[in-house]
C-alpha cells in the first residue's frame, strides 16, 4: 500500500505558528513560506536597540534586522504562550552583521525556561533550535548574558505533533546539532514542505568515501509502501540520497566540549528500482567507530522505508559511517537524511506558587520591565535572593526600596510563602499596610520611609518569626503600637523618624579602678565633622542603601561637599577617595584599612581582638579630636554629637595601666561635651588642649605633677582627684568659639544642672 505522509490543513498549521521579526517596523507575510511575521512590539516595545545587518545569514536573505539588549544586569526573555504537554520546535535566529554598530564581541547564553541550550558568539551569525515538552502555558525563551550585550533577529515558536521527537525523553531538551538533507546541492526545505518548518540543510557529498554518488528522483516517481506509521519527513526531501559501492562517513568535529548524550536520528528510502528484495542492499552502522546496527536492509521490514535511532555518547566530536555488508550483499550503503541532537537536561524552574506571585507583584507595580524570564534562575531578578528549600527554589528576600514606587504595596507580596526579609523603605507607598496570613515565614520588615496610614495590622505584629520591624517615617501612620505586640523580642525603630536603628558603642577610652570595682567612661566626642549619608541597618549585609539629608546642615549640592571632603588631607581623618551617585548607586570610596575598625580591635572576633593599654587609647582619641578640630575648621559647621552614657564605656582590659589624673582628665572632657546647653560645652581648641595635656601627664606624670597648678587654659576642675567619686560642681564658662556662634539666648542663664 502506498506511504501516507503527515497530512495537514495549511490553516489550521499556520495558525500554531508564532513567527517573531524583532525590530520589524509592522506585520509581513514571508513570499516563499506564506508564514505572517509580527514586530516584538508586545515584549519591547523601546527601538532604540533596534539595528540594520548588512551581513544577513545566508538562510534569512529576506530579514535584515536586529535588536541589541542594553542589559547592564539580567537576562532578556521573550515569554511565549504554549499548550502544556504539548511538544515545539522553537528557533532563534542571531545575526550580527558588520562591526560598525560595535567594537565589542559579545557572547550569551541562550535557554529554553531555565535550561541552557546554546552559547551564541558575535563572530558568527547563528541560528539556535530546541525541541521541548511544555510543562506550562507558557515559555521563557531567554538571552543570558556572558560578555557584552546579548541581541536576535528572528524568533520561531512551531507546535510539533505526533512527534517521535521526545518518546520518553520528556525531561530533556533536545538541542540541533545537524539536520541535512543528502544527495541535494542547494535549495533548504521547509514549510510549507515540512510541516513543522523544519529547516533540512541541502549536502551533496559526505565527509569521507570511496566513491560516493548522488540518487535523485522526480516526486512522482517515488512510491513508498507497507509501511504502518505516519512519515513527518517531508516527500522532497526523501527524493534524494547518498549511496557508495563500500561506505561513507559523516564528521563532526564542532561539538561541544563537554560529555553530552545524542540522539541520531537516519532516514532511509531506497530509490533504485533495481533493489526490490531483502538482502541486496545491507550495511552495518558505526557510530563513533562504534558499530551500533549490523546488517541492516532497509526492506527487511516489509516496506522500502525506514527509520532508524540511535541515542550516544560524545564529547567534542562525532562521526557516522555507513559499510557495506561482508556477507555478500549486491549494494553499498544508502542514506536519504539524518539529524543530531543533543539532549540536555530539563532544568527545574523556580517553585512555581512563587513565580505566579512575583509575577502579580510585577505587573502590580508596573515599572519592573528588567525583570524577565525566571524569577531565581539561572541568576535571581534584581532585589530578589533566593534559595533552595527541599529540593525546589524559592524567593527568600524580596528588596524594592528606593525606586520611587507610588501607590499602594501589592496585596500578592504578602502571598509569598517562603518570604523571610521583605525591604519596602524609600519609596512612596500610600494607603494601609496590606494583612498578613499566619503562615507567614517573614523575619524582618521595613516599610520605613513612605506614606503609608492607617496603623499597623494586628496580622503583622502576631508574626511568629517576626524579629526586624521598622515602620519609622510614615507620617501618616499611626504609632500606637497594638497591645498584641510583643515589642520585647524585636528590634524596631518604634515608628519614630530619624531613630537610631542599631545600637553602636562609643570609642572605650580607658577603666579606673577604686576598691573593689571597675568604672569606664566613654569619649562623646565625634570622630568626623561629617556624618557619611547612609542609613543605619542592624547589621552589614551587603546590600546598598540610599543616602539621606545630612543630619548636621543642609547642603545645596552633594558633588560639590563630596568635591570638598575628598580635598581634605589631614593625618588623623581618613581621605575619600571618590564617591559613585549613579541612578540607584551611592557609594563612597575610603582607602582600605588592612588593621580594621577601632570596633574591630574591641569588640571585633576574637582573632581580630587586642587590648590597647591606655597611652594607646588617649592618643586615638586625642587624634580623633584633632581630626575634628580640622574638619570644623574645614566646613565652619557645628557639630552633631550623639549622648553617651556613662554606664555603657567599661573596658577591663586595661587593668590599671593608666594614671588617674590623665584618667580623670578624660573623663571630664567626655562629661563636658555633653552638656544639653551648648553655650556650655567647650570648644574643638579647648578638647584638644586637654586631651593633650592629659597626655603629657600619662607620658610624664612625676615631672608634670610638679607643675600641675600653673597649667593654664580650660579648667575642667583641677587636678586632686583621685577618689573615685564624682564631686558635684558647676563648670567654668568655656572659651567662646567664634566660628562657632551659640544660638542660645546671650542673657543671663541659670547654670544647668551638673551630671
Amino acid at each position: 500500500m502506498p506511504l501516507n505522509f503527515y497530512d495537514y490543513d495549511d490553516d489550521v498549521c499556520v495558525h500554531g505558528f508564532l513567527s517573531i521579526a524583532c525590530c520589524a517596523d509592522s506585520d509581513f507575510t514571508d513570499k516563499n513560506t506564506n508564514i505572517s511575521w509580527s514586530p516584538d512590539d508586545k515584549w519591547y516595545p523601546d527601538r532604540s536597540g533596534c539595528h540594520n545587518v548588512t551581513r544577513p545569514v545566508v538562510n534569512y536573505k529576506v530579514y535584515d534586522k536586529v535588536r541589541d539588549f542594553d542589559t547592564g544586569s539580567g537576562k532578556r526573555c521573550y515569554n511565549l504562550t504554549t499548550i502544556k504537554d504539548q511538544e515545539y520546535l522553537i528557533r532563534g535566529t542571531f545575526l550580527y552583521g558588520d562591526a560598525v554598530r560595535t567594537n565589542l564581541v559579545s557572547s550569551f547564553d541562550v535557554s529554553v525556561g531555565v535550561t541552557p541550550i546554546s552559547q551564541v558568539n558575535s563572530s558568527v551569525d547563528s541560528e539556535v533550535e530546541g525541541i521541548f515538552k511544555a510543562t506550562n502555558s507558557y515559555i521563557d525563551f531567554c538571552l543570558v548574558p556572558d560578555k557584552g550585550d546579548p541581541y536576535i533577529s528572528q524568533l520561531e515558536l512551531r507546535p510539533v505533533n505526533d512527534s517521535e521527537y521526545l518518546q520518553g525523553q520528556f525531561s530533556n531538551v533536545l538541542k540541533l546539532v545537524a539536520r541535512f538533507d543528502l544527495g541535494r546541492s542547494k535549495d533548504e526545505h521547509r514549510y510549507p514542505d515540512d510541516p513543522f518548518d523544519r529547516i533540512w540543510m541541502p549536502t551533496l557529498m559526505p565527509t569521507l568515501s570511496t566513491k560516493a554518488t548522488t540518487i535523485n528522483i522526480s516526486s512522482s516517481a517515488t512510491n513508498i509502501s507497507n509501511y504502518n506509521a505516519t512519515v513527518t519527513v517531508p516527500l522532497q526531501v526523501l527524493q534524494t540520497a547518498l549511496t557508495d559501492a563500500d561506505q561513507f562517513s559523516f564528521v563532526h568535529a564542532d561539538l561541544d566540549s563537554a560529555d553530552y548524550s545524542y540522539t541520531l536520528n537516519l532516514y532511509f528510502l531506497e530509490l533504485n528500482d533495481s533493489v526490490k528484495n531483502p538482502g541486496q542492499r545491507v550495511f552495518d552502522i558505526y557510530i563513533n567507530n562504534e558499530k551500533k546496527l549490523g546488517n541492516f536492509d532497509i526492506l527487511a521490514g516489509g516496506s522500502n522505508y525506514a527509520k532508524l535511532a540511535f541515542n550516544v555518547a560524545a564529547n567534542g566530536s562525532l562521526n557516522l559511517t555507513l559499510v557495506k555488508s561482508p556477507n555478500g550483499s549486491e549494494f553499498g550503503p544508502i542514506c536519504n537524511a539524518y539529524e543530531i541532537l543533543q539532549v540536555r537536561p530539563w532544568v527545574q524552574e523556580t517553585n512555581q506558587e512563587d513565580v505566579n506571585v512575583i509575577l502579580n507583584v510585577r505587573d502590580d507595580l508596573k515599572s519592573l520591565e528588567i525583570w524577565s524570564g525566571d524569577p531565581c534562575l539561572p541568576s535571581p531578578w534584581d532585589g530578589l535572593v533566593c534559595n533552595s528549600i527541599n529540593g525546589s527554589t524559592v524567593i527568600t528576600e524580596l528588596d524594592l526600596s528606593s525606586r520611587g514606587f507610588k501607590g499602594s504595596i501589592p496585596n500578592s507580596i504578602t502571598k509569598l510563602a517562603h518570604l523571610e526579609k521583605l525591604n519596602l523603605s524609600y519609596n512612596n507607598f500610600t494607603k494601609e499596610i496590606p494583612p498578613f496570613p499566619a503562615s507567614s515565614v517573614l523575619k524582618s520588615v521595613d516599610l520605613s520611609h513612605n506614606d503609608l496610614t492607617g496603623s499597623l495590622p494586628v496580622s503583622l505584629t502576631l508574626l511568629p518569626h517576626l524579629t526586624t520591624l521598622y515602620f519609622g517615617c510614615n507620617p501618616h501612620l499611626d504609632k500606637n503600637i497594638p497591645s498584641t505586640f510583643n515589642i520585647s523580642r524585636l528590634t524596631t525603630d518604634h515608628g519614630m523618624c530619624g531613630s537610631q536603628k542599631s545600637k553602636h558603642k562609643g570609642i572605650i577610652i580607658g577603666t579606673v579602678a577604686g576598691g573593689s570595682f571597675l568604672l569606664t567612661v566613654a569619649v562623646g566626642i565625634a570622630l568626623v565633622c561629617y556624618q557619611r549619608k547612609f542609613v543605619s541597618r542592624p547589621k552589614l549585609d551587603g546590600r546598598r542603601y540610599p543616602m539621606t539629608k545630612n543630619v548636621v546642615f543642609s547642603i545645596p549640592s552633594i558633588d560639590d561637599d563630596l568635591n570638598l571632603l575628598s580635598a581634605i588631607r589631614n593625618e588623623n581623618l581618613v581621605p575619600l577617595l571618590g564617591y559613585c551617585c549613579e541612578n540607584e548607586q551611592q557609594m563612597l570610596v575610603y582607602p582600605f584599612m588592612s588593621n580594621g575598625s577601632l570596633q574591630d580591635r574591641l569588640y571585633g572576633e576574637a582573632a581580630k581582638r587586642k587590648i590597647l593599654d591606655w597611652p594607646t587609647r588617649l592618643s586615638i582619641a586625642l587624634g580623633a579630636a584633632k581630626g575634628k578640630l580640622y574638619g570644623d575648621s574645614m566646613f565652619n559647621a557645628k557639630p552633631y554629637i550623639r549622648e553617651s552614657k556613662i554606664d555603657e564605656i567599661v573596658d577591663p582590659n586595661i587593668k590599671g595601666g593608666y594614671h588617674a589624673e590623665a584618667m580623670w582628665r578624660m573623663v571630664e572632657v567626655a562629661l563636658a561635651c555633653i552638656e544639653p546647653f551648648s553655650a556650655y560645652r567647650p570648644c574643638m581648641v579647648d578638647i584638644v588642649r586637654e586631651l593633650e595635656d592629659a597626655l603629657i601627664i600619662e607620658n610624664n606624670a612625676s615631672e608634670y605633677m610638679k607643675s600641675i597648678d600653673s597649667v593654664g587654659g580650660y579648667s575642667f576642675g583641677g587636678s586632686n582627684r583621685y577618689s573615685i567619686v564624682i564631686e558635684k560642681r558647676i563648670l567654668q564658662q568655656p572659651t567662646p568659639c567664634p566660628a562657632d556662634p551659640s544660638p542660645i539666648n546671650t542673657q543671663s542663664l541659670a547654670p544647668p544642672e551638673p551630671r
